[in-house]
């Protein structure tokens, strides 16, 4: 907590005001542009999707302004924000969606299959989307290519989360690519989310132009955007993996890890991946909040208490994400 302080601090906040864009000239703030669009699909996603309606339409309007060709997409969940993205690219046939999961099933619902509000209510859109669940981000990006020139991460909120996402997607993207956070005020909004600020760190840190909309629900804006001017190759990288020293709200297994050096020596410096490694071995050892439960009593404590935050998070997030 020290260090998002700290970072707070230096003038890196994700609530500045909203920049003008140089290489895309918008003459409105996303959120305004084509409304109508991110309307087209609002009534067959509200109440799935997580995000606002305003919310909605910054996603889509960034879209439709910056007119890029491959979409990635990490967080899929029920495939409301999947449907919003891929309506905003309907009329442009050579675009295409590629989206990320970790699961396989939607996290309210483990009958459903992750996604699955694209196929039961958009199969229009299914020739533009490729959808890969059960793998991270780090065991697709080489079959997937690079050149993405937009990025959507909504995933796990608590460190590691977002920024281990942005790590590995990062040298896939191209120049000038753009990256929409969502939930990046999520930690504001109510005891339950106070860990949920990986978002808000990710945005803080990385030094590169950012957008904001102009309208938004609550005291904060909970959605934001930043443009890849200068890449793996700033000076940001390096603060990106020590903020991960920061307790992790969530473990990663030994396997994850293994998998994630081999990532990232491919793309980042060795002493980098060296702190990667130091930084893993610590949380696994030191940080108690994700220590394994040893005995059949701490496992069965630590379901119920699991289950009870995830009702308690669903009506906490509906109440604040209400129109």
């Amino acid at each position: 907590m020290v260090l998002l302080l700290a970072v707070l601090a230096l003038n890196l906040s994700p609530f500045n005001d909203i920049r003008t864009m140089t290489k895309h000239n918008l003459d409105m703030s996303p959120e305004s542009f084509e409304t109508h669009i991110a309307d087209q699909v609002f009534e067959k996603i509200q109440g799935i999707v997580e995000l606002s309606r305003q919310e909605q339409r910054f996603l889509s309007g960034l879209i439709r302004q910056v007119k890029p060709q491959r979409i990635l997409e990490l967080g899929v969940s029920s495939g409301g924000s999947s449907a919003l993205i891929l309506n905003a690219i309907r009329d442009t046939p050579e675009a295409h969606l590629y989206s990320i999961d970790l699961s396989q099933t939607y996290h309210k619902d483990r009958s459903k299959k992750c996604g699955f509000l694209v196929e039961e209510r958009f199969p229009i859109f299914l020739d533009q989307w490729t959808l890969n669940t059960g793998k991270m981000a780090a065991e697709c990006m080489d079959e997937l290519g690079g050149e993405f020139d937009f990025v959507f991460i909504d995933t796990a909120h608590v460190l590691p989360g977002e920024i281990l996402d942005f790590l590995m997607v990062l040298p896939y993207m191209k120049e000038k690519a753009f990256v929409v956070l969502h939930d990046i005020s999520l930690s504001t909004r109510g005891i339950f989310h106070s860990r949920s600020y990986a978002t808000t760190l990710l945005h803080c840190v990385v030094n590169e132009p950012k957008w904001l909309p102009v309208d938004y629900e609550g005291d904060f804006p909970n959605i934001g955007a930043f443009r890849i001017d200068n890449g793996k190759t700033s000076s940001y990288i390096d603060d990106l993996f020590r903020i991960l020293t920061i307790p992790w709200g969530h473990a990663l297994n030994h396997k994850t890890c293994q998998v994630l050096v081999k990532h990232f020596l491919k793309h980042y410096r060795k002493d980098q991946v060296e702190l990667f490694q130091k930084i893993y071995a610590w949380q696994r050892g030191n940080n108690y909040t994700i220590r394994k439960p040893k005995t059949l009593i701490g496992k069965i404590y630590r379901e119920i208490t699991r289950r009870l935050f995830l009702r308690i998070d669903r009506f906490v997030t509906s109440f604040f994400r209400q129109e």
